[in-house]
């Protein structure tokens, strides 16, 4: 993939097909480490198979899908910027928990992309799933935004409306952190 916020967007989608409605998605800038590191944690049913068939282009547990990429192409994407995947089992939800790291200097990074569009787009086609997405830069907490805090605040809104909000404040951050 070419940008992580389309890793960020597999990995979603895998804790909700995991039957998670909780998501928590960490994005840790360290320029002092000189590493980026994205954490996602559910409460869905955490994996149920072992690491090497996690990490296997043609394994998946859809029987809708003959392949399943997205773990593979994060691990690559990592490797490729001298990172790794590390995944396990949440402590705080009690789901799956997948950890990528990238050094942040290396030229095959990939960009962050387009991360507003993506959580506001998963925001409004889920509309039963809690996304909570926190951004760190330098020890610093920049954002904090919980999709259910959002629903309650613009609760005379609709999805559709709130969306713009949630897009613009995610990628307001992105943009002012020039990562």
């Amino acid at each position: 993939m070419i940008e992580l916020s389309l890793h960020i967007l597999d990995l979603i989608e895998n804790s909700i097909n995991a039957g998670a409605d909780e998501i928590k998605i960490l994005l840790d800038i360290n320029e002092k480490n000189d590493l980026l590191t994205l954490t996602i944690e559910d409460n869905g049913k955490g994996f149920s198979v072992d690491e090497e068939q996690l990490f296997d282009p043609f394994y998946t547990t859809k029987t809708s899908k003959v392949v399943g990429m997205g773990l593979s192409l994060a691990k690559s994407s990592a490797e490729r910027a001298g990172g790794e995947v590390v995944i396990g089992r949440s402590e705080d939800l009690g789901g799956a928990k997948v950890v990528l790291t990238f050094v942040l200097s290396n030229i095959d990074r990939i960009p962050i992309g387009d991360l507003g569009n993506s959580i506001a787009g998963m925001f409004i086609t889920n509309p039963n799933i809690n996304i909570k997405i926190y951004i760190i830069f330098n020890n610093q907490t920049q954002l904090s935004i919980h999709t259910k805090e959002y629903r309650e605040k613009f609760s005379d809104k609709s999805d559709i409306e709130i969306y713009p909000f949630i897009e613009k404040e995610i990628n307001r951050v992105i943009k002012t952190l020039n990562v």
